[in-house]
């Protein structure tokens, strides 16, 4: 990838993120104009940050799936 197809990827995932959910997949459609590529990069950019954003709301234990000293063994 050259930086100039990374500055449009990037410039399209920030405007993308900026946008409510719903708004997302035919903004990303419109921007990348058949640029499949670049759809795809983008979308899963975005899937990373949402997953990422999702992590960072709740303690590290609860987003490992069980509290701290619990092993899961009776």
């Amino acid at each position: 990838m050259n930086p100039e197809q990374w500055r449009k990827i990037r410039e399209i995932f920030e405007a993308a993120s900026e946008r409510p959910a719903a708004e997302r997949a035919e903004f990303i459609a419109r921007a990348c104009a058949g640029d499949e590529e670049t759809r795809l990069r983008v979308e899963d950019m975005l899937a990373v940050d949402a997953r990422d954003n999702l992590l960072m709301d709740r303690p590290a234990w609860q987003a490992a799936g069980s509290p701290p000293g619990v092993t899961g063994r009776p």
